[in-house]
């Protein structure tokens, strides 16, 4: 088993690895929320998605200062200087719940987002991301006064299994959440919605690379005493992670909007925030029931036309609002 004081020593070398792959994401990222889909014009300030934008740079500067307190800790703890090891520690734990308790509420916006903003849909990750919130609040307190994994006590060490176990429950349901609805729409259309199987391309990428980070970080986190060195490095990699995926969904969104600008009669094609406040989703019950008022009509090609405008109308509905969240 690997010595405690060499595990942290792995970890914040993982971290700095890691790191770089974060800054070539981040740099990329930036590029497709403040530039034109081709050449390097900037967006007019109407069409920046000024929320993503603050909180991906938000993000950076959380993960570099985060990486900088752990370098700094390490040195405080290698001299000895408790003290500064326990107040480093507490800023890195502070940082690092932030983070997650971020990428949980984004998750779960988009997941609302997708199903019309149904809160039903959205109550269990919801409820999950408030005990998140609580249990950052104890762990807290419990850094003030402990250096590290292996000083806290039971009920700390429970906490601390229960936050990043509400953490992976959330990101699995609300990632399969909003796959669902998307296959679920998309499979409802005459041409599949190709551009809708990609989303939930993307979306299954992403969510699948930091669900397994999180699920190694809560078994590590729930292991025996004997065992527990393993978490410090788990943790650096699912906290990378963390930002990794953020970024790379961004970008692999960013690349899918342009590629559907590029091909004629693509989603661009209609104005998808106004189909959004406009519009709503016309479920295949719907259809069927609109089909057979038009047969009994005897005017099959209006029926063919009402079930094309379906399909549109619901895969644009759906691709935008994600599109666009």
């Amino acid at each position: 088993m690997i010595p405690l004081r060499e595990a942290y020593l792995i970890a914040v070398f993982v971290q700095a690895i890691l790191y770089g792959l974060y800054i070539a994401t981040f740099i990329l990222c930036i590029r497709w929320l403040i530039f034109v889909n081709e050449g390097w014009q900037f967006r007019s300030w109407q069409k920046i998605q000024w929320s993503i934008l603050t909180l991906t740079i938000l993000l950076f500067g959380f993960v570099t200062t985060d990486l900088g307190t752990s370098l700094r800790e390490m040195l405080a703890a290698i001299s000895g200087q408790e003290a500064t090891t326990r107040e480093l520690n507490l800023i890195n734990r502070s940082i690092e719940y932030t983070i997650l308790i971020t990428t949980d509420a984004v998750l779960i916006f988009r997941c609302w987002v997708v199903y019309r903003k149904s809160w039903r849909i959205v109550c269990l990750p919801l409820f999950l991301w408030t005990c998140t919130i609580a249990c950052a609040i104890v762990l807290t307190c419990f850094w003030k006064q402990f250096a590290s994994m292996d000083h806290l006590p039971p009920f700390g060490r429970a906490i601390n299994a229960t936050f990043y176990f509400c953490n992976l429950v959330t990101n699995f349901y609300a990632t399969c959440a909003i796959i669902y609805r998307v296959l679920g729409v998309a499979k409802t259309t005459l041409n599949k919605a190709r551009h809708l199987y990609d989303i939930c391309q993307i979306v299954a990428g992403t969510g699948v690379l930091y669900v397994v980070t999180s699920c190694t970080l809560f078994v590590s986190a729930s292991l025996p005493e004997a065992h527990r060195n393993l978490y410090p490095i788990f943790d650096a990699v699912n906290f990378s992670m963390a930002g990794i995926t953020f970024n790379i969904f961004l970008i692999q969104m960013g690349q899918l909007r342009a590629s559907i600008a590029n091909q004629p009669n693509s989603l661009q094609s209609f104005n998808l925030q106004r189909t959004l406040t406009t519009l709503r989703f016309l479920s295949p019950n719907n259809t069927s029931t609109e089909s057979r008022t038009v047969n009994t009509a005897g005017t099959g090609r209006a029926n063919d036309t009402s079930v094309a405008t379906t399909g549109v109308i619901s895969r644009t509905l759906v691709a935008g609002s994600y599109l666009e969240s």
